[in-house]
């Protein structure tokens, strides 16, 4: 016995909808498919209104003939009532053959005399009379056949000229169709455009939102559900920059204090009667964990203020101030370059900048790997490169490894965003890459005042360090 099992039912694949021009502007799609349309459309009823017009002219023309034809058999027939009337009038275009057992008896033209036989009804072109197109009718009256001719010229003149007036009425209305659409377009679709660079022009933390247009329309709809999402995602933002500030406040203290009791620690260990290096050791490591927590603290407390509640304090001071301050927090770092030269900028910020990058360094370098921190002067800007002998940078994270908590290694993933904000608040940028010769290198671009200027700031300064000392 055969026995059916029930089977799940697929899913649906989602339908792919064809685009129509999709790497264009909506103003341009939208005019070349109101064009296609008016085209379209234009030629439909002018073809139609062409095809019911040469049908009437069709009819009028056969009308025509056949009124002459039977007006030539009347006075043909009935010879003494038409005393005086010519079969043909001088001033009638009308040709005449008349055919009497098959032989020509008379005809308006030497050559339907000189014919040997019977004309055919219908359109017939006649070569020795121009080659016009003649359409021909008959009539029989006893024995005598009456073949009457009208020539077709004005018919095809009108047919011709009806043609060539569609066609020239479907290149002009596709040509005026594209100037107004690409007008209008422009017109119409003013307010999405000035909406999307307003979009465009907003800050990561700024709190503007982007003006309603003034017309109720979808697009102010548009724009207002766009307000609305800006709105949750600032509130939201706020929400979890509090509760990272509020964090970090909290891990501050108590960090602090497991230093300052670790320093105690080693102190006591030292001043003990048979101090332990292993101990020592051990207390090293855990002073180093507690400090890189510290600036994980620090990390997040500014990731929480953002870069608009910022300020930097601007000094004009020696590298080489820099460099003590970074030898303190980092070990095992080769420094190169003219250490004795001046920098402008906020010394606190660019220290944490520095000491991320170098503290990321070492991370990847290992402990006998080597990190070195150079600094080089350019014309207008002063560059700090930190390279490791690490394996680099991973592979397809390039462009993300500044995001916040972004990390492909056993970090926070906040020390790359936060040198990127300072290196931005500075007026600089900070890059990184894979250094073609192996390791990570990253590069901070910092500009710097001309000499000019930069003569004034220390001098002002030198001011400032000297005015506590003159002050009673």
């Amino acid at each position: 016995m055969t026995t059916l099992e029930q089977t799940q039912p697929r899913s649906a694949a989602p339908r792919k909808r064809w685009a129509f021009m999709p790497n264009t502007t909506l103003r341009v799609r939208l005019t070349l498919l109101y064009t296609l349309l008016a085209v379209f459309s234009l030629v439909v009823v002018g073809a139609l209104s062409n095809f019911l017009l040469l049908n009437a002219l069709e009819r009028q023309f056969q009308t025509r003939l056949s009124e002459r034809a039977d007006a030539i058999v009347l006075i043909w027939n009935e010879p003494l009532n038409n005393f005086g009337r010519r079969l043909i009038p001088k001033d009638n275009q009308a040709l005449l053959q008349i055919v009497s057992n098959g032989r020509i008896i008379d005809g308006t033209s030497s050559v339907l005399m000189d014919v040997r036989e019977a004309i055919p009804v219908g359109s017939i072109r006649i070569p020795e009379l121009g080659g016009v197109l003649y359409r021909a009718v008959e009539r029989i009256s006893g024995k005598v056949r009456l073949w009457v001719a009208l020539p077709e010229t004005d018919l095809l003149l009108v047919r011709q000229t009806s043609v060539q007036f569609l066609l020239g009425g479907t290149l002009l209305s596709a040509v005026f169709m594209l100037m107004m659409g690409l007008f209008v377009g422009r017109r119409t679709l003013y307010g999405l455009t000035r909406a999307a660079d307003e979009a465009h022009a907003l800050e990561p933390f700024s709190r503007s939102e982007i003006a309603l247009p003034r017309r109720h329309d979808e697009l102010f709809t548009l724009v207002s559900a766009i307000n609305d999402l800006l709105e949750r995602i600032r509130d939201q933002k706020d929400f979890e920059n509090r509760f990272i500030g509020q964090v970090a406040h909290e891990l501050g203290a108590p960090l602090t204090s497991i230093q300052g009791y670790l320093k105690k620690a080693m102190e006591k260990n030292a001043s003990s009667a048979q101090p332990s290096n292993t101990l020592n050791t051990d207390l090293e490591q855990a002073q180093k964990v507690a400090a890189e927590l510290n600036f994980v603290a620090q990390d997040l407390m500014q990731l929480a203020r953002g870069r608009s509640d910022i300020t930097l304090a601007l000094h004009f001071i020696t590298a080489q101030t820099l460099r003590e301050r970074l030898e303190r927090l980092t070990t095992r770092v080769v420094f190169t370059g003219d250490w004795q030269i001046y920098v402008l900028c906020d010394p606190d910020r660019l220290v944490q900048t520095l000491r991320n990058l170098l503290a990321n360094a070492r991370r990847a370098a290992g402990d006998t790997g080597l990190v070195r921190c150079d600094i080089q002067v350019g014309d207008d800007k002063i560059i700090f490169t930190v390279r490791d002998s690490g394996p680099g940078l991973p592979q397809g994270a390039e462009d993300r490894i500044f995001e916040a908590f972004y990390s492909k290694s056993n970090s926070s993933g906040l020390g790359l965003s936060v040198a990127s904000q300072i290196a931005e608040l500075h007026g600089g940028k900070l890059t990184g890459r894979t250094h073609p010769e192996g390791g990570a290198e990253f590069t901070v671009q910092l500009p710097q005042p001309l000499e000019d200027d930069a003569e004034e700031l220390l001098e002002d300064d030198m001011l400032e360090e000297t005015l506590p000392e003159k002050m009673p």
